[in-house]
């Protein structure tokens, strides 16, 4: 009895706290108590807009996805899944830079620097729109020329014509997205997501007319793409102008504010950041590729489902949490050493908390959703494999906390070899296993390494950079 009257002590304590932060208006930084509240204030703002839209997202998603598998069949619904996979290998042309500006912000921000953040604002937007204009006419040129069947494994009855289309209509727009996606880096330096979520619910709300608007007038596959694309690139252009003519015109790219030194800033961060993203790209999106080449697009496209429900799922985990990120580093460059070790045991308890939750859920109802989800009985899969699925997902998530603090104080190295031997391991797993087994072979594959080594070596990585920082702090202070 005396338990669960401590408990529900310290609930009520909790909701006071989150309550005592729960306004508009900004508190006062100029001391450590007043930059703890505006820090667990814009938690707060963004954590709670962001889980509004991303419930809103998810419920359009649960429209879109079905009108889609309805509207294209199992093969052409795994050829748009293997398309997607494909053209993601394109992000990494931002060279990690898109990553890095977060990192550079938050430092900035923690400095009180808004030269150095303007500079890097400016440096990291010109050079993205250089290498997405140079990637636009080379595409344009070679496109013709491209076996793109072959390359994706295309086993179906559908013209070439009609693959190298749906192939371009992803690529172009991933490449405009390319220098616009500096806006929700720049949202996430400040701590201020928050502001962007509105945007990202138009955009939402935006692709899903158009996805109709396709299937009504019966546009093919090329159209779907674009529709559910395209939609994204006029919102990100909206977006940029709104953040830097109304909420921070002082931040907005301009040409004279390009440097070296800025770029030099944002390579430190941004070359393991694109080594990262190499192993990570082979860990999600190779996998899709490769099962179409030694199974079938039905395979994929099956695959495909189960996993976007688990990334939705799972995604209410990291976008409500996600904020408690750049403010680690802001924490740390002001010295709230305290502040950041209290916030990261907190972000780390909800996570797991929300996991575990989701993972039961896919566990014991999985199929039940999907059956609800696609109005259809053909997607049936057995308990061992949601079982799996969950696994995965809680250890995922878990990885991730660790390896999200590691990215922002800039400890990004060690993690560059071990998610590129996750890659050569899971796409080696998959050859291997995911013909014999099916889709379980599949699971098993890009859960592996996760499960048994990130688990607990992640969390040995992180003790030993708060153990040096804490030295590193108070070395200073004794100065």
């Amino acid at each position: 009895m005396e338990v669960h009257i401590n408990l529900g002590y310290r609930l009520l304590d909790q909701f006071r706290r989150v309550a005592g932060v729960a306004r508009l208006r900004p508190f006062d930084t100029s001391t450590v108590e007043g930059r703890s509240k505006e820090r667990y204030r814009r938690i707060l703002l963004t954590t709670s807009s962001t889980l509004v839209v991303r419930a809103l997202s998810s419920l359009v998603s649960l429209v879109t996805v079905p009108l889609a598998l309805s509207y294209l069949g199992k093969e052409k619904y795994g050829l748009w899944a293997v398309v997607t996979s494909f053209v993601a290998w394109v992000g990494l042309f931002n060279f990690g830079i898109i990553n890095s500006l977060v990192n550079a912000l938050s430092e900035a921000h923690g400095k009180n620097n808004p030269e150095a953040a303007k500079s890097y604002v400016s440096t990291a937007f010109f050079v993205l729109l250089a290498i997405s204009a140079t990637l636009g006419i080379v595409v344009s040129l070679c496109a013709g020329w491209v076996p793109w069947s072959s390359i994706l494994a295309v086993r179906i009855p559908i013209a070439q014509r009609t693959v190298m289309w749906t192939v371009l209509a992803a690529l172009y727009c991933v490449l405009a997205c390319l220098p616009l996606s500096i806006t929700g880096q720049i949202y996430a330096g400040y701590q201020k997501s928050y502001m962007g979520n509105l945007f990202s619910l138009l955009g939402t709300l935006t692709t899903l007319a158009a996805l109709y608007v396709v299937v009504w007038t019966k546009g093919g596959l090329p159209s779907l793409v674009f529709a559910f694309s395209g939609p994204g690139v006029l919102i990100g252009i909206i977006n940029l102008l709104y953040l830097t003519r109304r909420e921070m015109p002082w931040i907005a790219p301009q040409l004279r504010c390009v440097s070296l030194r800025a770029m030099r800033r944002l390579s430190s961060t941004s070359t393991p950041l694109f080594l990262y993203q190499i192993g990570a790209l082979l860990v999600n999106e190779t996998q899709m590729i490769t099962l179409a080449h030694v199974t079938s697009l039905k395979l994929v496209s099956e695959y495909s489902i189960v996993c976007r429900l688990g990334v939705t799922l799972s995604s209410f985990v990291y976008l409500g949490t996600a904020a408690f990120v750049p403010a680690f580093r802001e924490a740390h460059e002001r010295g709230d050493s305290g502040w950041m070790k209290a916030a990261f045991r907190r972000m780390l308890l909800l996570r797991m908390l929300i996991a575990t939750a989701v993972a039961l859920t896919l566990s014991f109802g999985g199929n039940f959703i999907l059956r609800v989800w696609l109005h259809r009985d053909d997607f049936n899969f057995p308990t061992s494999l949601w079982i799996v699925q969950g696994m995965v997902l809680v250890s995922s998530i878990w990885v991730t906390s660790f390896s999200d603090f590691l990215t922002i104080m800039d400890r990004i190295w060690i993690q560059v070899a071990l998610v590129l031997i996750n890659g050569i391991v899971t796409i080696g797993l998959t050859v291997v296993l995911a013909p014999r087994f099916g889709m379980l072979g599949a699971m098993v594959s890009i859960g592996f390494v996760t499960v048994c080594f990130w688990t607990w070596l992640c969390p040995l990585l992180v003790q030993q950079v708060i153990t040096v920082k804490s030295r590193e702090l108070g070395q200073i202070g004794r100065h």
